[in-house]
């Protein structure tokens, strides 16, 4: 259930990040393009500081190359990083709704 909301919740961000870039190459919503790009910039500096504070425990895991887990930071933030964190039982565990 946990990994059901986190795969969500990034198909919601990788949805807004498509409907500013669509915004800004096709012309809609140009009365807050300021406020989109802002938006976007805010995330993108918070992510990058987010991969800088836990890039040591994603190259302690092995899995997958340091580049793979930097676009996916930057893209989704703890999204990514913190179902990678916990093992598959834990997972299981705050998944359940009992």
């Amino acid at each position: 259930m946990l990994y059901n909301i986190f795969t969500l919740l990034k198909v919601c961000v990788a949805t807004f990040y498509l409907f500013c870039l669509e915004s800004l190459v096709m012309g809609t919503m140009k009365a807050y393009h300021l406020t989109l790009i802002s938006i976007v910039t805010a995330l993108l500096v918070a992510h990058l500081m987010e991969f800088i504070a836990v890039k040591q425990k994603l190259k302690a895991l092995h899995r997958g190359s340091t580049r793979i887990h930097f676009l996916n930071v930057l893209l989704f933030g703890f999204l990514h990083w913190i179902p990678l964190l916990y093992s598959p039982d834990t997972n299981r565990k705050l998944s359940r709704t009992e």
